[in-house]
């Protein structure tokens, strides 16, 4: 059940799809925006005020049950990944947003301003990484200058933000967990990217080189690479060149985007109630316990999306 929290208009149906389709790039073969609309008045529907937005990765089975229990006549949700969605188990009023390769791309480690500010990055000296997949319009990751501080300075931060980390190199010493001392040597440069491949740390050692972040392409030490998937050749490529890396995992960067937009358009309409799902689609009934996530946890920092988007 939501309430209306202030006297603020509510936002369109209209309106708000309009306005979040507006965060991510355009990219050719993305998922379609309008994902699902209302099987009646559709028309009518989309002019409807949106008092509740439901925001999830996957539509899951919590999903479902806010989308179904929600008290909002025109509920609108939004998936990260909507491929599996049974529109049969949607409510009769209910829109469906959809954002995948736009999503990945500013709101997940890649070209993600809002992170990287968060992360202490200078934004007025930082470089887009340009180029993937074939599309030369689609970022690949963003690089630039961070206050100095040390390596394990920077590792706290990145935990703050995100709910695992899946490996990492330059941090400690794996074969007996003590510390090296290397956590204590500074970060100059951040590297936030959505690959881990051998060519994208060449690209990153290369430009941090060409931009005069780094005195050498070949020993990278003050640069930290951040990513999400762990990939071995990727890694090999890094410890090679004394780059510290941090993989968060696919799946927790998809959650940080998703708690990153709830908070975002929970702050530009605060008479709006939004719900994050954070719920593993892999999960059985009984792991799902905690699966709305309270809006006032979620990131406040969120006006640095626009410069990225």
């Amino acid at each position: 059940m939501f309430t209306t929290r202030d006297l603020t208009p509510l936002p369109t149906i209209a309106q708000l799809s309009s306005y979040v389709q507006s965060i991510f790039p355009f990219r050719n073969e993305d998922t379609p925006f309008i994902y699902h609309t209302p099987r009646l008045n559709r028309l009518n529907c989309r002019n409807r005020p949106a008092p509740h937005v439901i925001l999830s990765i996957t539509p899951t089975p919590g999903f479902y049950t806010a989308l179904s229990t929600s008290a909002a006549p025109t509920p609108l949700a939004f998936l990260h990944r909507p491929w599996a969605l049974d529109r049969r188990r949607l409510p009769r009023h209910a829109t469906v947003l959809s954002c995948h390769k736009g999503f990945d791309e500013v709101l997940t480690v890649g070209n993600n301003a809002a992170l990287a500010s968060t992360l202490g990055m200078d934004l007025g000296h930082s470089t887009t990484i340009q180029g993937y997949k074939g599309d030369p319009d689609r970022t690949i990751g963003i690089i630039g200058p961070v206050s100095m501080s040390s390596r394990k300075d920077m590792l706290e931060l990145i935990k703050g933000e995100f709910t695992s980390i899946e490996a990492s190199f330059g941090f400690e010493d794996n074969s007996n967990g003590k510390p090296r001392d290397n956590v204590h040597q500074d970060v100059s440069v951040l590297a936030i990217m959505n690959s881990f491949h051998v060519d994208d740390v060449k690209r990153v050692a290369t430009l941090a080189f060409d931009l005069g972040l780094l005195p050498s392409a070949e020993r990278c030490e003050g640069i930290l690479y951040l990513t999400g998937d762990v990939r071995d050749q990727g890694m090999h490529a890094a410890v090679q060149r004394q780059m510290p890396v941090v993989c968060v995992g696919h799946r927790a960067c998809e959650e940080w985007g998703i708690r990153y937009l709830a908070n975002f358009l929970g702050e530009t309409w605060p008479s709006i109630h939004v719900d994050a799902i954070l719920e593993d689609e892999n999960a059985g009934i009984e792991d799902q316990a905690g699966l709305l996530e309270p809006l006032h946890q979620l990131n406040p920092h969120y006006e640095e999306i626009k410069s990225g988007s």
